[in-house]
């Protein structure tokens, strides 16, 4: 709409990798071994392992802001501030609204 992806609402999982391109999520293999299996290819469970009892350990939420050309992460943060990688390394700023 408008040249921008709108969510789509689907009735199965999809493991995606952290990288996008212009199609949108690339894939993890993990998905197509377990649609291999799956009953009518549909991921309706997925395996989950925890690695901690505490889940702040386990469960991090961040922001990733997306180039739409090249689909690579530009910077990353809280919400708040978030890091960029600049000529000087890595640098703090607000994050874009």
């Amino acid at each position: 709409k408008n040249g921008k992806r709108l969510p789509e609402k689907d009735d199965q999982f999809t493991i995606t990798s952290q990288i996008q391109n212009k199609d949108g999520w690339v894939k993890h293999p993990l998905d197509e071994q377990l649609r291999a299996k799956a009953q009518n290819q549909k991921l309706r469970t997925i395996p989950v392992r925890m690695i901690f009892n505490d889940p702040e350990l386990n469960l991090r939420a961040e922001y990733t802001l997306f180039d739409r050309q090249t689909g690579r992460p530009i910077c990353t943060g809280n919400g708040e501030t978030c890091q960029r990688l600049g000529q000087n390394g890595v640098e703090q700023h607000p994050c874009p609204s």
